[in-house]
């Protein structure tokens, strides 16, 4: 008999409808399967009604995420459907774009329709796919002369957090997200803003315009690439040393141009994937406030297709093989980062009290660095439980929590 792990890997592999036509009903255990891999549920375009007839009534009050086509709407959210459980609604719109909507506290129609009026009044919407839902939503849509906020009164909806991310966008669509942003600047609490373009878009001046009126602001990350040779990175570095952007309140801003002519402008830390080679000299990295502080670079995204692994062929990095006085968290964190191909990891300490010490300052690196887990999630084994007779059964079973923690896919063998 096959394990639920394995089975629900292969459910993984089936889109959301499949697996259900395929295994629910089967027996007591599938059907427990199935409807743990209906929480999330994604509606392709062409979803069958019959298939909508026969099956939705056996999972609409497990599914906590549903992501689906805007054409898809009328079908999937008729008046029979409750879906009483339904927290998120993933909603595409076009080819590139998506929006994600927290139902948890309101009318799941309700937040769909709000959201459509708001991208149409903000032209994000292009006509014909507003035209899609007409028929469904006639007595929804708002004219061009109403007002935006008239939204929050018909809904009650209010955008605490937007994440918008945009290639190759043109200046009547920076236009649209610059209204966007202004229309919800007394919600908005976290706000990520990622554009990849060939000019820029946006400058210090623009995001202090757009952001100073935002006072519930908790979080701003933003990071454009582009590519100019002439720019003053002088004058864009000033934009961003305004009383405004100096305040303790706004992340740092670091901007640097590569020899190629594309020019990083980014809050600090930088957590998202950078196309541009960073230059190994500091000096050249222009940060408009404070030092460049080790917390602000985070190794994440180091190894990109840009960047050569230095040491790709190592499999096992031994550490015993180090002659070091003890094995250092930040020491191993770096060979591991040099390393990114290793699968085994021997750390042979000297006594229990430095596989302990070892441990926890790993936990705390962690916990700060949520990205180093990418790191330790690739190692299956780990050499540095005690041998036995070392120590008692508490001790070692509390390393074994310890480190099972931070290496969650490795066999943990007693030396």
């Amino acid at each position: 008999m096959l394990p639920n792990e394995l089975l629900f890997t292969l459910i993984s592999y089936l889109s959301s409808p499949d697996f259900v036509q395929a295994f629910f009903g089967l027996n007591r255990r599938f059907n427990t399967i199935v409807l743990e891999s209906a929480r999330y549920f994604s509606f392709p375009s062409n979803i069958a009604r019959k298939w909508l007839i026969n099956s939705m009534p056996y999972i609409e009050n497990v599914i906590e995420t549903i992501s689906l086509e805007t054409t898809s709407v009328p079908n999937i959210f008729p008046c029979t459907y409750l879906f009483l459980n339904l927290r998120t609604i993933i909603l595409k719109y076009s080819s590139s774009c998506t929006v994600e909507l927290n139902v948890e506290r309101h009318s799941a129609i309700g937040a769909i329709i709000s959201c459509m009026n708001i991208l149409r009044l903000c032209k994000m919407l292009p006509l014909d796919e507003a035209n899609k839902l007409s028929l469904f939503s006639s007595n929804y849509w708002l004219t061009e002369d109403q007002q935006v906020r008239k939204i929050y009164v018909l809904f009650e909806i209010l955008f605490t957090q937007l994440h918008i991310k945009v290639n190759d966008v043109d200046n009547p669509y920076v236009n649209s997200i610059a209204k966007l942003i202004t229309s919800y600047q007394s919600s908005l609490e976290h706000v990520t803003l990622i554009t990849r373009t060939s000019q820029l878009m946006f400058d210090g001046r623009c995001l202090e315009t757009l952001f100073r009126p935002c006072q519930r602001l908790k979080k701003l990350i933003f990071l454009f690439e582009y590519t100019n040779k002439e720019i003053n990175i002088l004058e864009q570095l000033h934009q961003f040393q305004s009383d405004w952007w100096l305040n303790d309140r706004q992340p740092p801003v670091l901007i640097q141009r590569d020899s190629d002519g594309q020019i990083f402008i980014g809050s600090m830390p930088c957590i998202y994937p950078v196309s541009l080679k960073f230059s190994t000299d500091l000096k050249k990295w222009s940060l408009n406030k404070g030092n460049l502080d080790p917390w602000l670079v985070y190794f994440t995204k180091l190894l990109n297709s840009r960047t050569i692994p230095l040491l790709p062929n190592v499999k096992h990095l031994n550490m015993n093989l180090c002659d070091l006085d003890g094995v250092k968290a930040r020491t191993l964190i770096t060979w591991l980062i040099m390393s990114p191909n290793v699968k085994e990891l021997s750390l042979r300490l000297k006594n229990n009290t430095d596989r302990m010490q070892l441990g926890n300052e790993l936990n705390k690196l962690v916990k700060t660095y949520g990205g180093l887990r990418l790191i330790f999630d690739r190692i299956e084994t780990v050499n540095v439980l005690p041998a036995q007779g070392e120590c008692d059964a508490t001790l070692k079973l509390d390393m074994f929590f310890i480190f099972s923690d931070l290496f969650p896919r490795a066999i943990l063998p007693c030396l």
